[in-house]
């Protein structure tokens, strides 16, 4: 029991540990991917209020805040 315990609280430990040296990585190409998103949806004729609109609902999309607070 113990032992499983332990090794649960390893495992948390470098899961953890890689998250916190990946995440700043994806933070910038999340930042990146909308400014070409914003771009591209300008590139289609779409107006820059429109394009500004799309935009935020796309980053509201893939923030982990959105799912963590509705469950």
């Amino acid at each position: 029991m113990l032992r499983a315990v332990g090794s649960t609280v390893i495992g948390a430990g470098k899961l953890i540990g890689s998250l916190a040296g990946i995440t700043p990585g994806l933070f910038l190409k999340r930042r990146r991917a909308m400014h070409i998103f914003k771009a591209k949806l300008q590139e289609y004729g779409i107006d820059g209020r429109t394009a500004e609109e799309l935009t935020e609902t796309y980053k509201q999309l893939g923030d982990i805040k959105q799912w963590i607070d509705k469950h």
